[in-house]
């Protein structure tokens, strides 16, 4: 419980210092202050009661990362930023989900999650990263089986992890 806390306070950390960061690299001072918004959208998710304030969140971060793009912004740290927004939303998300959970069956859920949620941001970072830093032009005829290649690997390995 307290890593899946810790990860959530850092991801809120990184999604708004990404943000404010990007913002502020564009010269948008305004919207880099209204990067700060989500954040405390997400703070105040915490309660079960307010739990649809961190979708709510989560499509703000995506819609100032993409007006950040727009605007000229660094894409690297639009794109983490939104990365770490989603990341913090399955983490408040999944708090949610398994508050009424047995504590021994709730630890070994947290640590499924947190396998698979690790697994599948550090891979899509990966592949964004190599998008940013490498230019190739490749037909959609060769992407799209390569895309189906990867994502039966990823499949395979969230299976191994959960068998194990």
């Amino acid at each position: 419980m307290a890593l899946r806390k810790a990860l959530f306070y850092l991801c809120l950390s990184i999604f708004s210092l990404c943000l404010v960061a990007g913002f502020g690299a564009a010269g948008q001072w305004l919207l880099a202050l209204a990067a700060l918004a989500p954040a405390s959208a997400m703070l105040l998710a915490q309660k079960p009661d307010r739990h649809w304030l961190s979708s709510v969140s989560l499509a703000a971060v995506v819609i100032l990362s993409a007006a950040g793009l727009l605007l000229g912004g660094p894409s690297l740290l639009m794109v983490l930023g939104s990365t770490a927004a989603l990341a913090a939303w399955d983490l408040l998300n999944f708090t949610h989900a398994i508050s009424g959970s047995l504590p021994d069956h709730a630890r070994q859920m947290e640590s499924a999650h947190l396998k698979s949620l690790a697994l599948a941001l550090g891979s899509a970072l990966m592949v964004i990263t190599i998008g940013l830093t490498i230019r190739l032009h490749v037909p959609f005829i060769v992407i799209f089986p390569l895309a189906l290649l990867v994502l039966f690997c990823l499949d395979r390995v969230l299976r191994e992890l959960k068998s194990n």
